[in-house]
C-alpha cells in the first residue's frame, strides 16, 4: 500500500495529518475509510475500511491510496466528484490510468 502525494482529505476528518502517520505506520483507525486504486484489478476505485485493510486478504496487492474520509458516505461522495471532474471535460485516456497518473 502507498499513499498518494496528492492524498484527498475529507471534510469531516478529525486531526487528518495524525490519522494519515498512523495509517502510514500501518496501524488500523477504527472509522477511517480509505479511497484506493488497486492497479492490478478492473474497478477503477475501492473503499476500504483501514482495519479491514489490515486483513491477509489485502496483502500482496497494489494499492494507491489517495483519499481518506470519515465513513462510507463521505468516501463515496470524494469518489463522486473525482468521476464528475473526469467526465466534466473530453478525455483521451481511460479513467483509471487518468487517476493513476493525476494521483
Amino acid at each position: 500500500m502507498g499513499f498518494s502525494d496528492k492524498l484527498i482529505i475529507g471534510g469531516k476528518l478529525k486531526s487528518p495529518g495524525e490519522i494519515i502517520e498512523i495509517l502510514k505506520e500501518g496501524t488500523r483507525v477504527f472509522g477511517v475509510y480509505l479511497i484506493c486504486i488497486n492497479k492490478g484489478a478492473k474497478n477503477i476505485f475501492e473503499i476500504i475500511s483501514s482495519v479491514e485493510f489490515s486483513k491477509p486478504i489485502y496483502t500482496g496487492k497494489d494499492y494507491l491510496v489517495i483519499g481518506v474520509a470519515e465513513n462510507k458516505k463521505e468516501a463515496a461522495a470524494i469518489i463522486e466528484s473525482l468521476l464528475k471532474e473526469y467526465y466534466s471535460a473530453p478525455r483521451n485516456e481511460p479513467l483509471k490510468k487518468y487517476f493513476l497518473r493525476k494521483y
